[in-house]
């Protein structure tokens, strides 16, 4: 028999080797079935990336609202004012919001009834929206605790998010990050001894999307996510973006830039959509497109079912862009865009595109005055860009799965080998 590795299922065990009858024992589910091939497809893939800078394969926790009732829209069940009372008002950025009313001298707070089971080193993302209130612009502050109840624990874990309310509805995001496994209690303060009122709406607490890269650079759910947005495909997982307001925030490291301002280096972007109609989208970008404050490296970007790669100097504000030449088919698609770090006036050209495996004809449009990318401080999105006044546009609807990094140029035959796994994992 050929050397094995062995995967726990439910109540029994299969490995990645040759097997038999006696190999398998116990039962093991289709669910269980399911995790242990993501297990073996991760553990492939990640020895095909010679240098991983992030590798998100959509198969950790479900991307339920950990919130209860957070959108206030008819009542205030499942939260517990501490000196404050509060209601469901009209007014709120969509249908009903949140007035908290201090009664005592010190600061008001409110939490949810019950506590939040985290687990250790995993990452939560926090968003909702503040508003001033009778009281005027004041000092506010959401909190993870330990311990249960709508009260401070021993230790707060961690400041999510904190700031100044203004007249408008202003949107608010934050990670905190778990330190052991255990329940935590989640707090939002008015967070000042101000007499008067203050206003929150559509609180939303979800896990993070897991990297199963070594770099561990997670990415935070932003917009609008629902457990369903999480698919089954083959025996892996895919997300269903709504395709107005969700994408995927990674961030800003220096793993994701490729470029010094003097020279680029080699990388390759890779992943799993489903094509369904035409119309622009942004699948990566790490690009702030803000009039005036412009820091622009890359992106992938699709538009009328054509994939583009386009590279940015952004000092001299030029860009050499890669586009496969026959637009995709409706349907889902593997697709590597792989570059050679060539760099200057014809980096275009060490830019090669592979679809399902195969590398196909591109068109090329280079700048004679490009000569490499820089490293800035924009983040990686999955599935938006900022547009030019600094807000998030060009949501992408299309399912997607398997969105990766690798701080290589790719050959046809890592390629292939890639192609391989997500025909077995995915069921293409």
């Amino acid at each position: 028999m050929a050397s094995k590795t062995s995967y726990v299922g439910d109540t029994g065990t299969f490995d990645d080797g040759n097997f038999t009858d006696a190999d398998l024992t116990g039962d093991l589910t289709g669910a269980s079935f399911s995790n242990q091939m993501v297990n073996l497809a991760s553990s492939q893939i990640l020895g095909l990336m010679t240098d991983a800078r992030f590798l998100n394969m959509l198969c950790e926790s479900p991307l339920s609202d950990m919130a209860v009732n957070g959108g206030f829209d008819s009542d205030t069940a499942g939260w517990t004012a501490n000196r404050c009372t509060f209601a469901s008002i009209a007014g709120g950025v969509t249908g009903n919001c949140l007035e908290v009313t201090r009664t005592e001298v010190d600061t008001s707070f409110f939490g949810q009834s019950a506590g939040y089971s985290m687990i250790a080193g995993k990452s939560y993302t926090i968003t909702g929206y503040v508003k001033s209130g009778s009281s005027g612009n004041e000092a506010w502050r959401v909190a993870f605790y330990t311990g249960t109840g709508a009260s401070p624990g021993a230790a707060v874990i961690s400041s999510a998010v904190s700031g100044t309310s203004s007249a408008a509805w202003v949107k608010f995001s934050g990670t905190v990050t778990a330190p052991t496994t255990g329940t935590f209690v989640f707090l939002m303060y008015k967070n000042t001894t101000t007499v008067g009122t203050m206003l929150f709406d559509t609180v939303v607490i979800t896990p993070t999307l897991a990297d199963i890269s070594m770099k561990a650079h997670d990415g935070q759910y932003m917009g609008t996510w629902a457990s369903a947005d999480r698919i089954n495909k083959g025996s892996g997982w895919a997300l269903d973006p709504n395709g107005t307001d969700a994408y995927i925030d990674l961030g800003d490291s220096n793993d994701f830039s490729f470029g010094d301002g003097s020279n680029d280096s080699p990388f390759t972007v890779f992943g799993l959509i489903e094509i369904v109609d035409i119309g622009a989208y942004q699948l990566m970008s790490k690009t702030v497109n803000t009039t005036g404050s412009e820091q622009r490296e890359y992106d992938i970007y699709i538009f009328n079912k054509i994939i583009y790669l386009r590279l940015h100097d952004n000092s001299v504000v030029v860009t050499s862009a890669v586009n496969i030449t026959n637009a995709l088919s409706n349907g889902w698609h593997t697709f590597v865009a792989t570059y050679s770090g060539v760099g200057g006036a014809t980096a275009g050209n060490g830019v090669s595109f592979y679809i399902d495996g195969v590398e196909v004809a591109v068109t090329v449009i280079n700048s004679g005055s490009y000569v490499a990318m820089e490293n800035l401080t924009a983040s990686v999105f999955i599935g938006a860009r900022t547009s030019s006044s600094g807000t998030p546009e060009q949501f992408i609807k299309y399912d997607m799965a398997h969105i990766g990094l690798d701080a290589v140029e790719w050959s046809a035959e890592d390629v292939w080998k890639h192609e391989l796994i997500c025909r077995g994992l995915y069921n293409l």
